[in-house]
């Protein structure tokens, strides 16, 4: 028997295509989203330490904690990096991420609105979806909530 390995959306790619496509776009664009939350981060302490005056340091420990006081050359120099280099950086990644959180608000809600419009009345999703028979009488089988007789 051959095991079918995939991602979990993949389920869907033989009878709901667009959905299929949406939510493996939703999946893939979280993980590019949650590595540059990590670079945005990173950036903004490298920006944070240059701007400041002092810098807390630890030469070999945890309990060793100093503090280095910049010369102005060193300021002066650190500053114009900040502004100049890491500034322009977190511009651009702030912008990014803003922009990838929109589209994926986009993504989220119009697969939602999918979902949502190929539920049928008795609540089961998907196109070739088992109906649930909601009352059996003696001229057959009544599938919706609103079907009181045959």
């Amino acid at each position: 028997m051959q095991s079918k390995l995939g991602p979990p959306s993949a389920v869907f790619w033989h009878a709901q295509p667009l959905e299929f496509v949406l939510s493996a776009g939703i999946g893939s664009s979280l993980v590019v989203a949650v590595a540059m939350v990590r670079i945005y981060l990173g950036w903004s302490y490298v920006g944070d330490r240059l701007l400041s005056a002092a810098v807390p340091y630890e030469e070999t420990g945890w309990y060793d904690g100093q503090t280095f006081v910049k010369p102005p050359e060193v300021l002066t120099r650190d500053r114009l990096l900040a502004t100049y280099e890491v500034r322009p950086t977190l511009a651009k990644l702030r912008s990014t991420l803003l922009g990838m959180g929109g589209i994926l608000l986009v993504t989220a809600v119009l697969l939602f609105g999918l979902i949502r419009a190929g539920t049928d009345e008795d609540g089961v999703y998907g196109r070739g979806a088992r109906p649930v028979p909601r009352q059996v009488t003696a001229d057959g089988v009544l599938y919706g909530k609103r079907v009181k007789d045959i």
